[in-house]
């Protein structure tokens, strides 16, 4: 006689043979391999980005800008709205892998049919029935696809939480740049109103030299027009201003008026700015778009190992108690007692394929998210690299800017001095002093341009270099 196979040995067969099938392992899509990345994603979230970094321009208005547009701009909303989001759909993963417990409670008035298929005893009567149960339910989680999907899940939040936190260090790097412009339009037209007078003394210095026969009607005349092209310079810096006090104004999210309450900035555009002296690639790596991606790398990678264990066996524990009872008025009777426990096993056998297109989803998800980042990371690389071209360009120009200004703060003195001896026109002064004013008007152009590079290399180094300090040399 043969022996009969036991339940748990018919268990374990089918455990190790009737399992669909994942396939062979495919090797993941490889992302970069960058410094800045493989370390530090942990500490960003914690820790990115550096706070108050503009508090190093020493302008209380700035602070206060940035302050008031992080509490409540509009623009904020969105992000912090999809942080919410992320945390909520984490709490709901973390909760459908835990034990389920539930209370039932049901009571009836039925009549039973005197003709019917129901017994005698009970025919043609009618009766209070009532159940009270508990219910109990646990899935064992063997091969940690639950796990996975809530790893998944908190990789997600936590990068909904760093585009929070990049978002609001965006808008302050905006108001910013916003602010060293209207600092550099204010000092553009304190310059145009200076070349306003200048102008102005040209045309009653040419009018006297006309009188006395020393310069003909074209020279006043010619010195005449450029009053008015002066005068139109203020008006479109005045209106250049105003543009931009409206501009900070809706970055801070209040309207118009707000705006053109601001007082002219006392940020100095001739900020003692220099290059970081060391640029690690970990920098880079706190930058808000790497590190988020990173961690929706992460989240792609634990989904697709939930999509392979969802090919193996899933077992629920089930049990249940309580009392039941015909009659309502025996329903506390010790005979009315019931329960039940046991295991419940789903093992997908067939399914048409659906498990492994689900697996090649996944797959496709991860190596999009893989190009994704590896784009990020040649972009960072990029930015960085062009930003620091441009501040060591504009430090070139302005050494060169610097050698001019001397040149003629000396001709001007010289100039000065040979119209005090009365051996030149004023003329010669007039014409050295629009010439400087030129070129402040440049230089004003190059330092601000300068400050708008530091905080633009600030932001693509993740916003964690202090601005206007070199970190000392290893």
């Amino acid at each position: 006689m043969k022996p009969s196979l036991s339940m748990p040995a018919v268990l374990a067969a089918l455990l190790l043979a009737g399992c669909a099938s994942p396939g062979p392992q495919r090797p993941l899509a490889t992302p970069l391999a960058a410094n800045a990345v493989a370390t530090g994603v942990s500490a960003a979230v914690g820790d990115w980005p550096a706070s108050d970094w503009w508090r190093a321009f020493h302008d209380a208005q700035l602070d206060r800008l940035i302050a008031q547009a992080i509490a409540g701009a509009p623009g904020l909303a969105e992000a912090r709205a999809r942080l919410e989001r992320a945390d909520a759909l984490l709490q709901a993963r973390r909760a459908d892998g835990g034990p389920e417990l539930s209370a039932d409670a049901a009571a009836a008035r039925l009549r039973y049919s005197g003709n019917g298929a129901v017994p005698p005893a009970l025919a043609g009567t009618s009766h209070t029935s009532a159940a009270l149960t508990l219910g109990f339910r646990y899935e064992f989680d063997f091969w940690g696809q639950n796990g996975e999907r809530v790893a998944a899940d908190l990789s997600r939040a936590d990068a909904a939480r760093i585009e929070a936190r990049a978002a609001e260090a965006t808008l302050a790097g905006a108001i910013a740049h916003d602010y060293v412009e209207l600092a550099r339009t204010e000092q553009q037209l304190a310059l145009a109103q200076r070349q306003v007078e200048l102008r102005q003394r040209e045309v009653t210095l040419r009018q006297a030299r006309m009188r006395t026969g020393l310069d003909t009607e074209v020279e006043w005349r010619q010195a005449l027009a450029e009053v008015p092209m002066a005068q139109a310079a203020v008006a479109q810096l005045a209106n250049q201003a105003t543009m931009l006090r409206h501009q900070l104004a809706a970055l801070a999210g209040a309207g118009p008026a707000f705006g053109e309450a601001l007082t002219a900035p006392t940020l100095k555009l001739d900020q003692p700015l220099s290059l970081p002296a060391r640029l690690d690639a970990d920098l880079v790596g706190r930058r808000p778009e790497i590190v988020a991606q990173r961690l929706r790398l992460d989240a792609a990678g634990h989904d697709v190992a939930a999509a392979r264990a969802d090919f193996y066996p899933n077992i629920d524990l089930t049990a249940s108690a309580g009392v039941a009872a015909l009659d309502a008025g025996n329903l506390l009777q010790g005979n009315s007692r019931l329960f039940g426990f046991g295991p419940a096993l789903h093992l997908p056998l067939f399914d048409a394929g659906r498990l492994r297109t689900g697996l090649a989803m996944r797959h496709a998800d991860y190596a999009l998210e893989v190009a994704r980042y590896n784009q990020l990371v040649i972009d960072a690389m990029r930015d960085v690299a062009d930003q620091v071209a441009t501040w060591r360009a504009l430090d070139s120009r302005l050494a060169s800017h610097g050698s001019a200004v001397r040149e003629l703060d000396a001709a001007e003195k010289a100039a000065s001095q040979r119209y005090q001896q009365g051996l030149s026109s004023y003329l010669v002064v007039l014409g050295v002093q629009q010439r400087q004013l030129a070129q402040a008007q440049a230089d004003a152009d190059l330092r601000a341009r300068r400050l708008q590079t530091a905080i633009r290399l600030n932001h693509a180094l993740g916003d964690g270099v202090a601005l206007g300090a070199a970190p000392a040399q290893s």
